[in-house]
């Protein structure tokens, strides 16, 4: 079970916060990117993610970290399920490793399904509209 970092920092190059030094302190390995938080391109959380194996964790100082929007968040987290890793959050308090972290992860399945459900009711409607417009032609 190895305990798997990831920051994303700033370009602003300022020096490690106590928050960075905890995470890093309860890591075997840290991944870093310096991006922006609306910047999507992070390929240093997607190495991350590709490390983790079942039972192992992924730690961050917070949500923000993992993914700019909450689609992406939704996103993150459900590869973080199917692999059977845990997630580590420091500033929202989540630790999936425990019981009350457990049902975070159920909220991000939920929001998952949802959010299929919703596009595929937007994919559905697009194609009969689509449909009507070509008879008319």
């Amino acid at each position: 079970m190895a305990n798997i970092g990831y920051l994303r920092t700033d370009a602003s190059g300022q020096g490690a916060d106590s928050r960075e030094r905890a995470l890093i302190g309860s890591c075997d390995v840290v991944y870093t990117d310096m991006t922006s938080e609306n910047d999507a391109r992070r390929p240093e959380r997607n190495k991350a993610i590709s490390m983790l194996a079942r039972g192992d964790a992924l730690h961050v100082r917070t949500l923000l970290d993992l993914a700019g929007t909450t689609r992406d968040l939704i996103q993150m987290v459900n590869e973080l399920i199917q692999k059977g890793a845990e997630l580590v959050s420091q500033d929202e308090g989540i630790d999936t490793r425990k019981s009350d972290g457990k049902v975070v992860y159920g909220l991000f399945a939920l929001l998952s399904k949802l959010d299929k459900e919703a596009i595929g009711g937007w994919e559905k409607q697009y194609i009969q509209a689509a449909k009507k417009r070509a008879k008319r032609r």
